[in-house]
This record gives C-alpha cells, structure tokens and sequence, in this order.
C-alpha cells in the first residue's frame, strides 16, 4: 500500500489528509469518500456535491496530471456546481 497525502483548497478553506492505496486512482476514490465523511464540519459541502465529485473521478475526465519534472506530484482541478476543488496529491513514504 501507498500513502497518497492531499492538500485540498475549497471555497477559502484548506483540508489535509492521507489516504493508503494501491495506486492513484484508488487513492482519489478513497479520498472522496473520507472528504464526504467531514461534509458537516465543511461550509459549502453536501451529498450533492460528493456525489459529483465522484461522478467525476468515476468518469475518469480530469485526471490527475503529474508535475513536470517532479516525480510523484499530482494536480487536479474539479469543478462542481458548489465551487472548485483545487487538490494537490504527493505519494509519500512515511516512517514509523
């Protein structure tokens, strides 16, 4: 397992976590799912828009993009009906 951590900024606010996975694409499934968790305690977030920021990564049409010259650092820019999602994502390594 890989530890993907990201640092999301949405309508002025800034949210951190990491989330293990296999790979990317599994990570940002993962992510979605515990961002969703915390919509309560996130102004401007609700089911609706978790479901489409899953719509979107499901859909697959805004996949992450790798830095240039950066190994491991991921982009993305998601557009919902609330505002955007501007998510960086670096698979890390951690010690114990």
């Amino acid at each position: 397992m890989n530890t993907y951590t990201y640092v999301v900024e949405f309508r002025g606010g800034t949210y951190c976590s990491q989330i293990k996975a296999e790979d990317l694409y599994e990570s940002l499934q993962g992510w979605v799912n515990e961002f969703g968790s915390k919509k309560n305690e996130i102004k401007y977030l609700g089911t609706k828009t978790i479901n489409q920021l899953k719509a979107i990564i499901d859909a697959n049409d805004d996949f992450p993009t790798e830095l240039d010259g950066l190994k491991n650092i991921w982009y993305i820019s998601l557009l919902t009906k609330s505002g955007f999602f501007r998510i960086n994502i670096v698979k890390t390594e951690l010690g114990d």
